[in-house]
């Protein structure tokens, strides 16, 4: 059933949403608005909204050369509302690398990766995840995880962790201050963090950057690396927000 909704979906953009608005961004390396965050201007974002609430995006180099697309909607799947996005990825030249279909749910997230419109990859995840790989060689590799992307050693670790030695700063309490600070870490081959930066520092409250440098540097539990098409693990940034909320 869902392998006939993939199908279905990947053709979900309608002659009949007219665009509503258009707008240009420029992006810093992370593919982060400068508006938001340091950086240098690396990428430009032309990004469409039509009058059906679908999202389109393209992201291009300073040269005008393709880099990134991406088209999402929000559907209902079995009666559960969903967020789906279909996102083409570029090499240096501008042609097709592959495809990312992602379906996002209460329940069930669903990834798969398409090369040359072949499916190499498919994970599902209602609780824990389970999933493959086809390699160029043929070989099935079974996964239990989004293995393009790095990860924490275990996910629900890290959030019991962060739930334990976070604190709401008081100066941020007082002012009424409160959001998402989005950090970006860089993890090696072998699951070292390299480096982690703010990726929204202009557009949250300092104290709440502040506490989020004052926990991140006492975090010991370890990364997963990525890998890449062929198995090979790989460098690569993983992004994840630390959310603050009052009442």
């Amino acid at each position: 059933m869902r392998k006939a909704i993939f199908k279905v979906l990947m053709l979900f953009v309608s002659m009949s949403a007219l665009a509503q608005s258009k707008v240009a961004i420029p992006l810093n390396e992370h593919f982060y608005p400068l508006g938001q965050g340091a950086g240098q201007h690396v990428y430009n974002m032309e990004e469409s909204i039509a009058s059906d609430s679908k999202k389109t995006y393209k992201i291009y180099s300073l040269e005008g050369v393709l880099v990134k697309e991406s088209r999402s909607s929000f559907l209902k799947i079995d009666g559960e509302s969903v967020s789906y996005e279909e996102e083409k990825l570029y090499d240096s030249s501008g042609m097709l690398d592959f495809t990312r279909l992602e379906i996002k749910g209460i329940k069930t997230n669903q990834v798969k990766i398409l090369v040359d419109n072949e499916i190499v990859s498919e994970i599902k995840c209602e609780g824990d995840c389970s999933g493959y790989v086809i390699l160029p060689d043929g070989e099935k590799l079974l996964i239990d995880r989004d293995i393009f992307k790095p990860s924490f050693t275990d996910q629900n670790v890290f959030d019991l962790w962060l739930r334990e030695v976070l604190t709401y700063p008081l100066i941020a309490r007082r002012k009424g201050a409160q959001g998402d600070v989005w950090v970006g870490a860089e993890i090696d081959e072998s699951g070292q963090l390299v480096q982690y930066k703010i990726m929204n520092n202009l557009s949250v409250d300092k104290s709440l950057i502040d506490e989020v440098n004052r926990v991140l540097r006492k975090y010991k539990g370890g990364f997963i690396p990525a890998k890449n098409l062929k198995g090979e693990t790989i460098q690569a940034w993983m992004y994840f927000p630390v959310k603050f909320r009052l009442g």
